[in-house]
């Protein structure tokens, strides 16, 4: 029975690094050439290690009396958010898109405050940047989305329409 669970356990930690070095090569394939390399391999790393990291907040829940229940529910709503990003392919409505791009926008400054508590090199490269370019790469798509729906419905794009006056809504 432990050889089965440190097997599975290794498993899990080859596709999570796996996953961050192919999330390593999208990005800079991304801020190079504005394509995305390997985003069909990273859909399933991505979840894995979204569901890893919901694991281990579970198992860390009452080991952690410094974190209130507030901070595990904040932390809930970005994996909430970051999944509704990846998932939809139109934008939903205008209450559900500012909420879901606050919480990617805060996520990334929370994190990067965690990462520097944690005062572990292994973990800043494993996590802390991959949550971060994973966030900053979730909101650039929902910007292009936004985008895309106002070029459709003939604004351009922009609150200024191609006649140089402000859009009427």
């Amino acid at each position: 029975m432990i050889q089965l669970s440190l097997i599975g356990l290794l498993l899990l930690a080859f596709i999570c690094f796996a996953g961050a070095v192919l999330l390593y090569f999208d990005f800079f394939s991304w801020i190079v050439t504005g394509e995305r390399r390997f985003a069909r391999a990273r859909r399933i790393s991505d979840k894995v290690g979204v569901i890893v990291a919901i694991l281990l907040l579970a198992c860390n829940w009452p080991n952690s009396p410094a974190w209130p229940a507030c901070s595990y529910l904040l932390v809930v709503g970005f994996i909430v958010s970051f999944f509704y990003s990846t998932i939809r392919k139109e934008l939903g409505p205008a209450l559900l898109e500012i909420v879901v791009n606050y919480l990617l926008m805060i996520a990334i400054p929370v994190n990067t405050m965690v990462g520097i508590e944690e005062h572990d090199c292994m973990s800043w490269i494993f996590c802390t940047i991959p949550l971060d370019i994973l966030g900053i790469m979730a909101l650039a798509d929902n910007y292009r989305l936004a985008r895309r729906g106002a070029r459709e419905l003939g604004g351009g794009g922009d609150a200024i329409g191609r006649s140089g006056r402000l859009n009427e809504v």
